[in-house]
């Protein structure tokens, strides 16, 4: 069994409570932080059961659970991005692997732009960026209204408004708020007002300003993110935004069993399955998946072996390399993927600098070629180089993704 250690970390305006699980048997894993928001650690209890093969942190959010404000304290996307960062460096763990869901998952992104060395590979599961969608501005208006119930008439009027706004399938109509309020009892909720002010995600988490997240920036981070949404709930909100997610960064979310809280079965939803989710997500941690471009073209693909090149993304490379692909370098040496990678992650070949001057990409059905040539520049074997480079490559589209299955790169002079 896992040994489960709870620490408390102050942090400014907050006081965290955070647990570390040790497995008995570690395997050859980064620890994994799983996280939502406003969920806490309890949230994630079934999910983290099934990693038994690596450390697991969990934590409650500054508002949440056993974690409490401080007298000043104050709640945003970029606080509860600071808070991740605190824990994992309290860890004391190293670089992680990060699975955020829902307000985890938007939290996680200031952690990605601030801190990016920390994170290996983020999975962002159906986090709710409104501002991504086509109906953005009724979203926000829908948004402050139930603040507003909140702090008006309390907790149940505005949780029942809340609960028919994460039901309702598709974008919302622009009259949303001409239509009768919700009964809170038709939902269970309480129709009278306590008094209590403090719930973690009416007073707190749609308190917030709402979260751009900088497209250009996430990418060039060097963080390998994975946008996910659930099997079920097609066409809720959340599950827009995590599609949404994914169009901005210009791949395809990963699909994962159950629905917005798929990681958890509980009396509501007894058809989710935890050991399944659980699969999946070891899947995309450890063996990196297939990074498929969001409009499936050999452009977006080659774009993405790019990016992964830059950032010496081996899982990102891993997924888009064929297992027999031939390397023929400038000096006609052939080589395969396993020294590829390896240079790669062992650091004997470190890009930082991938300029592409030109790129031309033909796709035949489920064959393409690409020509690009690209300015480049970094350390190999601890030596600088800089380097105009031409490189073609042979692709393959199969299981839903291109991968090289040949590549030449040659040496040229540098064009004025």
């Amino acid at each position: 069994m896992p040994t489960t250690t709870t620490h408390t970390l102050a942090v400014p305006g907050a006081v965290l409570t955070y647990d570390i699980r040790e497995p008995d048997r570690p395997g050859d894993h980064p620890p994994l932080f799983i996280f939502g928001s406003p969920m806490g650690a309890s949230g994630f209890e079934q999910l983290a059961l099934h990693f038994d093969d690596r450390v697991v942190i969990t934590y409650d959010p500054r508002m949440t659970e056993r974690s409490h404000l401080e007298d000043g304290g104050t709640v945003s996307t970029e606080t509860h991005g600071d808070d991740l960062h605190r824990v994992a460096e309290a860890a004391g763990l190293g670089t992680v692997d990060a699975f955020g869901s829902s307000g985890g998952a938007v939290s996680a992104l200031p952690w990605v732009l601030q801190h990016p060395d920390e994170i290996r590979t983020l999975v962002a599961h159906e986090p709710p960026l409104a501002v991504l969608l086509e109906d953005a501005d009724i979203l926000l208006k829908v948004n402050a209204d139930i603040v507003d119930t909140y702090r008006r008439r309390g907790f149940g009027p505005a949780m029942a408004k809340f609960i028919q706004l994460v039901s309702h399938p598709g974008p919302l109509p622009s009259d949303y708020l001409d239509g009768p309020d919700p009964d809170p009892a038709q939902f269970g909720l309480p129709t009278e007002d306590d008094g209590s002010r403090d719930d973690a995600l009416l007073a707190y988490n749609m308190a917030m300003p709402p979260y751009n997240p900088d497209a250009a920036a996430l990418i060039s981070s060097g963080v390998r993110i994975v946008p996910a949404v659930g099997a079920e709930g097609e066409g809720a909100m959340a599950r827009r935004g995590g599609e949404a997610f994914a169009r901005l960064l210009g791949i395809a979310p990963v699909t994962f069993p159950g629905d917005h809280g798929g990681f958890a079965a509980n009396e509501w939803t007894p058809d989710n399955d935890p050991a399944a989710f659980a699969a999946t997500l070891r899947h995309v941690l450890d063996s990196g998946g297939r990074t498929v471009p969001a409009d499936g073209s050999l452009a977006a693909a080659e774009t993405e072996l790019q990016r992964a090149q830059l950032a010496g993304d081996v899982l990102a490379l891993d997924s888009l390399l064929d297992a027999d692909v031939v390397y023929i370098g400038p000096d006609g040496a052939e080589f395969g993927k396993a020294q590829d990678l390896e240079s790669h992650s062992s650091g004997q070949l470190r890009l930082t600098r991938l300029d592409p001057v030109r790129s031309v990409a033909r796709q035949f059905d489920s064959a393409g070629v690409t020509r690009t040539r690209v300015r480049i520049a970094g350390l190999a074997g601890g030596q600088a180089f800089e380097a105009e480079m031409v490189y073609t490559r042979t692709w393959l589209f199969e299981d839903g993704g291109w991968q090289v299955i040949q590549a030449q790169g040659v040496s040229v002079a540098r064009e004025p």
